[in-house]
């Protein structure tokens, strides 16, 4: 999914609830809405059914029809329309009546089959031949539920009805996530209908159906004895998460993730479960996710011995193969309480995990289980009411699993929504109510101005606890006076210096018990800046070691960006014998220094502080400084200063071909002791740059560094393994100031030739033959990471002659698939 969708609405008439809040009392409560036929079976006949009260009832009037009409209309059908239009004037706050009502909405509906006709009007006609036979089918037939409701309400986005047995509205859900990504429609409306006709039916239980003889929905538990029926009609509100928040509604749950599948043949019969069919369909959507942040998994638990047994099984075994802990995820289900709404079943069950998710409580669903041995599994039962623990590094996450007899299936993956997007939301005015910008909230939902403690360099301490720190910080352009100076392709890219020093000024705050440096830095992600983004910092203590991590998360991204990784380690003493004084006094060539403006990775004046560089037989050693005075404070100057130092690296690499235009991004450091180093007070830095034997990767250059103090021309810091990415430029006269750029290749004219170029290119990144190469083969598979998709991307550039964004470049697309894309840009 590539962006976050929220549920921004709900509405349902249930078994003993008129509404969505019922539904979800009367579950906190325990009240089992079940209506049973006492003594029915001592005649050796059963009646046990979610009765809907009201089925039969109608305002007409609101939707503009005659009670004649109304009449010929399938109360599931009808209901299902009450239900739509509740929920749309929920989020919309407005009669769907009102000349303003947004009426690019999508509706996905699902219904059983109809009932309705033949107990109540005897012999019926269904031709479409004749009209009477068009009329019932028109105002009854499953094929026209969602089309009706969009009639009746005048919504103009996709009207489709999904059948595809209990599966059938969380398939719908799924379909209405692509159909918002494709914007075909600013809204759309999920759900179903279930009411059969009459509702009080004894039925003759037989051994081996799936019909309760106990009258009670037992899932997962030995008193299963079957499913019990139930009637009602319930629906979501979906729309995509960032304009949810900038209309100011409220979220009740975001979907993360759906996925669908079939269990062809691998069964025994036709409506046998299938455990392989459920294991590949839930192993691919929790494919990318820890999946012990999930805390509720709302299941399909029809309470029928076979079926419950398969489902327990595969979440049991699926669930311990990714996790070995215990006990962390409650099991839940709706069917005890109002019965098994077939094709309505799974927007029931999704609208009780928002509720639970939201209020941060489990509920007692399921009674009488000793299949579950709660210390040896991934779940357990809650026995009673309980508070569901919120946690301080992921929101709360649920699953929600149908499976439709016959074999189709759906899971949805859902998430809370954060405390940043529910203040969002609280806090948000429309566009033309502003008087003044609003403020930039941070990740947590406090705002940028908040009374927390804060640090000059860290932001908000958010969480201060023995074992973990974190703390929020928002990065923008006016943050600093260099933001605008560090570029990529004339974007601004935060620099990998800006991260050293953030994860330092981290360890600083911690009060260490030793001489500390950084270790095992990773610079996983670049972030260009076109807008506030808030950043999360956070410390994580394993025993005696601290790991750290960077990471952001926009509105419209799942899961958290990690920008950068790195570990806080002892500090090693230093063993370099070289000072300053005999660097000075060995033979010096000197080396010109020069800042092209049409580099690929710009530096502007706030990065133009290597002032003089000399090759010696150490290295290249460089001076440092800022005459100018244009680093005001310690954050600016070691940000600006150190990204100056690690510009020598280019120097002492010159036997590698680097062109003036190419660019470089840092990737990773091994080790990084910087402490007694002086960014502020320090008129000049010393630095010396020595090359490391030549990387196996032809675009990676790693280099030492070693910092001299300028009183005594000691060392006063190193800088071990430093990995940078070359990112390949054009050739250009040797000018700073030329802006007549002369490509090395000519522009490819034929549209047909770029998936072998695209093939040549990728070759040569990774390499592998380009015969082995497939046009089949994603760029993931390839080994072609970030940093290398990006190059790819500055290559393809130059290569076709039109601009290419990165994000076209996407890893998880085929060679096929991005020549495809190229072609038609």
């Amino acid at each position: 999914m590539k962006s976050p969708i929220a549920i921004v609405g709900v509405s349902c008439q249930l078994p003993g609830a008129k509404t969505a809040a019922d539904f979800w009392n009367n579950i906190k409560m325990g009240k089992r809405t079940i209506t049973r036929l006492q003594g029915a079976d001592k005649q050796g006949l059963h009646m046990a059914v979610g009765f809907l009260d009201g089925s039969d009832e109608f305002d007409y009037e609101r939707f503009g029809i005659t009670k004649k009409e109304a009449i010929l209309i399938d109360p599931q059908h009808r209901k299902f329309a009450e239900c739509v239009a509740d929920a749309l004037e929920m989020v919309e706050q407005k009669k769907f009546t009102d000349t303003s009502f947004n009426r690019h909405v999508g509706v996905y509906a699902s219904m059983p089959m109809n009932t309705y006709l033949p107990t109540t009007r005897g012999h019926i006609d269904t031709s479409l031949h004749t009209l009477d036979g068009l009329q019932s089918t028109l105002t009854n037939d499953k094929d026209y539920i969602a089309l009706r409701c969009a009639y009746m309400l005048d919504l103009r986005g996709p009207a489709i009805n999904v059948q595809a047995s209990c599966a059938s509205t969380l398939i719908s859900l799924h379909q209405a996530c692509l159909a918002l990504e494709n914007d075909d429609c600013d809204m759309a409306v999920v759900g179903g209908a279930t009411i059969m006709w009459p509702q009080l039916r004894a039925y003759k239980w037989i051994d081996g159906s799936i019909f309760s003889r106990s009258g009670a929905c037992h899932p997962f538990s030995t008193l299963a004895d079957g499913t019990v029926h139930g009637n009602g009609a319930a629906v979501v509100v979906l729309k995509k998460l960032s304009k949810a928040i900038n209309d100011n509604n409220k979220i009740f749950g975001i979907i993360k993730a759906t996925g669908l599948n079939s269990d062809g043949a691998r069964k025994s019969s036709f409506t046998a479960p299938s455990a392989d069919g459920q294991k590949e369909l839930i192993g691919r959507v929790l494919k990318d996710i820890d999946v012990t942040s999930i805390g509720l998994l709302e299941a399909h638990a029809t309470g029928t011995a076979v079926g419950d047994k398969v489902e327990l099984q595969v979440l049991e075994s699926l669930f311990s193969g990714l996790s070995p802990a215990t006990s962390y995820c409650a099991l839940g289900a709706s069917k005890p309480y109002v019965g098994h709404l077939e094709a309505t079943s799974g927007v029931v069950s999704l609208i009780k995990a928002c509720h639970s998710m939201l209020e941060g409580v489990h509920t007692p669903d399921i009674v009488g289980n000793d299949w579950l041995k709660t210390k040896e599994s991934p779940f357990y039962l809650p026995a009673r009411l309980t508070e569901w623990p919120s946690s301080n590094l992921h929101p709360r996450r649920a699953c929600v699993s149908s499976f439709g007899m016959g074999g189709t299936n759906a899971f949805v993956l859902l998430e809370e929504p954060s405390l940043a997007e529910r203040a969002s939301v609280a806090n948000h005015q429309p566009q033309a109510m502003q008087s003044q910008p609003r403020e930039k909230l941070l990740w947590s939902g406090l705002k940028t101005s908040t009374k927390r403690q804060s640090h000059e360099n860290l932001g908000v301490n958010i969480i201060d606890e023995v074992t973990l720190k974190v703390y929020e910080i928002v990065i923008q352009a006016e943050s600093h006076p260099w933001i605008n100076d560090h570029q990529l392709n004339n974007q601004s890219l935060i620099p990998a210096t800006y991260y050293i020093h953030l994860f330092r000024s981290i360890a600083a705050h911690l009060d260490l018990p030793f001489e500390w440096a950084l270790s095992s830095v990773q610079i996983l992600k670049k972030l260009i800046l076109d807008g506030p983004v808030p950043l999360r910092l956070s410390a994580n203590k394993h025993d005696d070691s601290w790991s750290l991590r960077i990471e952001s998360r926009s509105k419209d991204e799942w899961e958290p960006r990690v920008h950068a990784t790195a570990r806080i380690v002892n500090k090693k003493s230093f063993d370099e014998k070289i000072t300053l004084n005999a660097l000075l006094q060995l033979n010096q060539e000197p080396v010109s220094i020069e800042y092209f403006p049409d580099q690929v990775v710009s530096h502007g004046m706030a990065f133009q502080n290597l002032r003089h560089a000399v090759r010696t037989p150490y290295g290249v050693l460089g001076l440092i400084s800022d005459p100018a005075g244009n680093l005001k404070n310690r954050s600016d100057s070691e940000v600006c200063l150190l990204d100056s130092c690690l510009q020598v690296f280019r120097i002492d690499h010159a036997d590698r071909g680097i062109l003036p235009n190419d660019g470089f991004l840092l990737t990773s450091v091994d080790y990084i002791d910087i402490n007694n180093v002086d960014w502020c007070s320090a008129q000049t830095l010393w630095c010396l740059g020595s090359a490391r034997a030549h990387s196996a990767i032809e675009s990676e250059f790693i280099t030492d560094y070693l910092f001299f103090s300028e009183m005594n021309g000691e060392v006063v810091g190193v800088i071990k393994g430093v990995t940078e990415r070359k990112l390949s430029g054009k050739a250009v006269p040797n000018t700073p100031t030329s802006n007549n750029h002369v490509q090395t290749e000519l522009p490819i004219q034929n549209p047909d030739s770029v998936t072998p170029t695209l093939i040549a290119i990728v070759s040569e990144l990774v390499g592998i033959e380009k015969a082995q190469i497939m046009e089949s083969d994603s760029l993931e598979s390839l080994g072609v990471d970030s940093f290398a998709a990006l190059e790819l991307s500055l290559t393809l550039e130059q290569k076709l002659g039109k601009k290419i964004n990165p994000d076209d470049i996407d890893r998880r697309f085929s060679i096929q698939q991005i020549a495809f894309k190229l072609k038609t840009k």
